[in-house]
């Protein structure tokens, strides 16, 4: 982990360094100065989707043009169960509508608008016919052919299908029962004509349909009807045989035979009740005379001559005469009632036995003659239903209606030219600030002082633009020459911002170091020297990059004798110094070392070299090699009083200075302060962003009345 200085410590950072920032939310306004940034390459992108979306919409697209047929479907609530509504219409449930709708779309009715129009003929949709005529109309030899294949080829009917469906849609407007037939071709009549085609075939397959159903029904109804007049004609067969075989009798005479039959049982009744009276008698008659009791016979015999005989005595022959006469006559009555009782009887038995065979042969006739009822109504029945099936098949219609035929299409109704020119540059946009953004997120240098300091957590203490020289020997003149430049006046305000850092004891000597090499500290490091003595303070400036040494491309010196015969003792550090008149500094130039460089900085005599240096001068500014290719700058990091690390704008790396500064820490040092040097302005304006007072001044009108150059 990386640690960041904050207060006079230390905070962990990682890598990248603004991965620590404290809120995740998306920075709108970075990501719309973003945008501004790479407005150009927007700006290219817009032009080049613009040019690919009019290329598309008008050479590359082959207009199409859709026709649309509208269809209705009639509903009506009938029973269905009865026979007659084989030919009823659909009912309007979703299930039905969604079922129609897949009859639209059915491999058989698509075959027969193929049919019906001879599309195996159109090379656009027969594939084989196209390959056969490479763009050329076909001949009718050509088109006779591909028909013929068609029919016999199930594999071509097939395609030929496939390419009618691919160009189908069928819709069902919501709350209604209306279907839309669209078909999309490259030819307007074409279109027209197989919506119109397929609508017509959709109501003849209706009625085709229903004309097999009443087919269908007919048929079964023809076979039924045979077999029921077979049934109806066995059944009367059986009533005339049952008849013919039987003496039948009618319910009255059934009725009147009963009667007589419950005459005859009373008289029988009535017979056996006088029988069982004359037996009675004879019984108390026989019981009387053999008691003695004459006046009890009397009664018993119930005879007015006995009675009379008795008075003159039981004794007398007329008496016993008219006895004899009494019991003779009443065995002749019971004799006669015995008689009559088994001939009423008999007649009884024989009535009985006449009822019930009269009766069960009522019953049978009767049960023969409902079978015949019932099988001349199931006859009738079915009858009726056969002649109303036969009347219907002359009169069928279908369950739709065509209300709405398809017109010919006059525009196309593809490509959308608007709106493909639209969405190519919408994602073109989209892709160029996707382009811009990824770029932005994947670049790695510094813009502004705010991205430093976020990305550090240390203070920027200057921000110096790009001098406008391309020798470095011009970098000087044009601070001497410009020293009211914003670029001078950038450099101010970092000599300004170091005096500021410690009021108490403004530092005395400043090292400035850098990650890399090229990056803007030499040339801060010697315009810095030229701001402190505008202000008269005595300054030395040496050069501690002695493994790379640039002063004399910067400045005349004549001198050959520098910091190495200083510290060896060879000459004294006035006798080393030169004079620079042009930024009013002594300057110590370095010397190409025997040893290690690192080594020279870490002696005692370095350490001698900067004490007299600080007694000798107001200001002592080193210009030190970069951190990340040498450890020279932490070895003289220990002498300053304030260590500067420049950032080259826009180019140095978040990553070599975050390993910069760590190394910094690392050796105990702590860097002061940063400065973001070699801003390009007019790149920065043109990125819409403010690197700090100098910038926002330049974006103004009033900024040219304080600055020149």
């Amino acid at each position: 982990m990386m640690t960041r200085e904050v207060s006079g410590g230390f905070r962990d950072v990682g890598l990248p360094v603004e991965a620590d920032r404290e809120s995740d939310d998306i920075d709108l306004l970075g990501t719309l100065r973003a945008l501004w940034r790479g407005r150009y390459w927007l700006l290219a992108a817009a032009v080049l989707g613009w040019g690919i979306g009019w290329y598309l919409a008008n050479v590359r697209a082959v207009p199409v043009y859709t026709a649309r047929a509208v269809v209705a479907m009639e509903t009506r609530d009938e029973n269905v169960v009865d026979l007659g509504n084989v030919v009823t219409a659909l009912p309007g449930t979703l299930g039905t509508i969604n079922t129609e709708l897949g009859v639209l779309r059915s491999r058989g009715l698509i075959e027969k608008v193929v049919l019906a129009l001879d599309l195996a003929g159109d090379p656009a949709f027969n594939p084989y016919l196209r390959a056969i005529t490479d763009g050329r109309a076909p001949t009718e030899a050509e088109k006779a052919e591909a028909e013929a294949q068609a029919l016999a080829d199930t594999r071509v009917m097939d395609l030929l299908i496939d390419g009618v469906l691919g160009r189908l849609s069928v819709s069902n407007d919501q709350e209604s029962y209306l279907f839309n037939i669209s078909v999309t071709t490259t030819e307007p009549e074409r279109s027209a004509e197989i919506a119109n085609t397929l609508a017509a075939a959709y109501i003849d397959d209706q009625i085709e349909v229903k004309f097999h159903a009443t087919e269908q029904a007919t048929a079964w109804l023809t076979d039924r009807l045979n077999t029921l007049q077979g049934e109806l004609e066995a059944a009367e067969s059986a009533v005339e045989a049952f008849a013919s075989e039987n003496r039948m009798v009618r319910a009255e005479d059934l009725e009147a035979l009963n009667l007589r039959i419950n005459d005859a049982r009373e008289r029988l009744d009535a017979v056996r009740k006088d029988g069982a009276a004359l037996v009675e008698r004879r019984a108390r008659l026989a019981d009387a005379e053999a008691a003695g009791d004459w006046p009890a016979v009397v009664a018993a015999a119930d005879d007015q001559q006995l009675r009379a005989a008795l008075i003159e005595g039981a004794e007398t022959p007329a008496f016993t005469a008219r006895l004899e006469a009494v019991r003779a006559r009443l065995a002749v009555e019971l004799g006669r009632a015995e008689a009559q009782s088994a001939t009423l009887a008999r007649s009884v038995a024989v009535l009985d036995e006449d009822y019930a065979q009269a009766s069960g042969d009522l019953v049978t006739y009767q049960q023969l003659g409902r079978e015949v009822e019932a099988s001349r109504a199931i006859y009738e029945y079915f009858l009726g239903r056969m002649k109303e099936l036969t009347a219907s098949e002359g009169n069928l219609r279908a369950d739709s209606r065509i209300i709405s035929r398809a017109a010919v299409p006059r525009w196309p109704s593809a490509p959308n030219k608007s709106r493909i020119m639209s969405l190519s540059l919408a994602m073109a946009l989209i892709a160029g600030a996707g382009g811009v953004l990824l770029w932005d997120m994947l670049r790695t240098g510094f813009r502004t002082g705010a991205e430093v300091e976020a990305a550090t957590g240390r203070s920027v203490m200057g921000q110096i633009p790009l001098v406008p020289r391309s020798e470095r020997g011009e970098v000087l003149t044009y601070f001497v020459d410009k020293p009211t430049s914003m670029a001078a006046e950038a450099v101010r305000n970092l000599r300004t911002s170091v005096l500021m850092s410690n009021l108490d004891r403004p530092p005395k000597v400043v090292m400035l170091t850098s990650s890399l090499p090229g990056e803007g500290k030499t040339t801060t490091s010697i315009a810095l020297a030229q701001n402190f003595t505008g202000l008269g303070r005595k300054v030395l400036l040496i050069e501690g990059d002695i493994r790379h040494r640039v002063f004399r491309d910067y400045l005349d010196l004549k001198k050959t004798k520098g910091l190495l015969s200083v510290l060896s003792g060879e000459v004294e550090l006035a006798q080393a110094v030169e004079r620079n008149y042009l930024i009013d500094a002594d300057v110590l130039v370095g010397e190409r070392a025997a040893m290690n460089a690192a080594d020279v900085f870490s002696s005692s005599r370095f350490k001698a070299l900067v004490a007299e240096a600080k007694s000798r001068y107001d200001v002592v500014i080193i210009d030190t090699p970069p951190v990340l290719v040498v450890p020279d700058a932490r070895v003289v990091a220990q002498f300053a009083d304030a260590v500067l690390y420049v950032v080259e704008w826009n180019r140095t790396t978040r990553r070599d200075v975050a390993t910069g500064l760590k190394m910094m820490a690392d050796g105990g040092i702590r860097v002061s302060g940063l400065v973001l040097a070699r801003i390009d302005m007019k790149k920065l304006k043109r990125m819409g962003q403010y690197a700090g007072y100098g910038t926002y001044a330049a974006q103004k009108k009033y900024g040219k009345s304080y600055y020149e150059g």
